[in-house]
């Protein structure tokens, strides 16, 4: 940023900007638009992994990882939830097995058919 405007002061008033009848949301919410640093909120994610791992009927989907690999879910039976909600186990048809954290996960992709 230029002219002495630092990066704390657009955060504080992309901020500002953003409160809606006094209520301010979290600040996982807060990002540039078009800015290679806006991220969508892991918990967003995780919480559609969740809807998508109970849902009835089972959907298939792909996990989308950060690092461009997609990882099939064929059904939930191959999903291994780890105790503390941070890392899955997803189980392939060869017995394979893909240790993801969750965090790494952008996108969920839906399988119809």
């Amino acid at each position: 940023m230029s002219d002495g405007v630092g990066w704390r002061d657009f955060v504080a008033l992309v901020r500002r900007r953003s409160c809606v009848q006094g209520k301010v949301p979290p600040p996982e919410r807060f990002a540039v638009i078009g800015s290679p640093f806006a991220v969508k909120p892991a918990r967003m994610t995780i919480e559609r992994l969740r809807e998508a791992y109970d849902a009835q009927p089972f959907i298939p989907f792909v996990l989308h990882l950060a690092d461009g690999r997609g990882i099939p879910v064929r059904s939930r039976e191959f999903v291994v939830p780890a105790p503390s909600g941070r890392t899955i186990g997803v189980f392939q048809p060869d017995n394979r097995m893909n240790v993801i954290d969750l965090l790494l996960v952008t996108d969920l992709e839906f399988q119809r058919g």
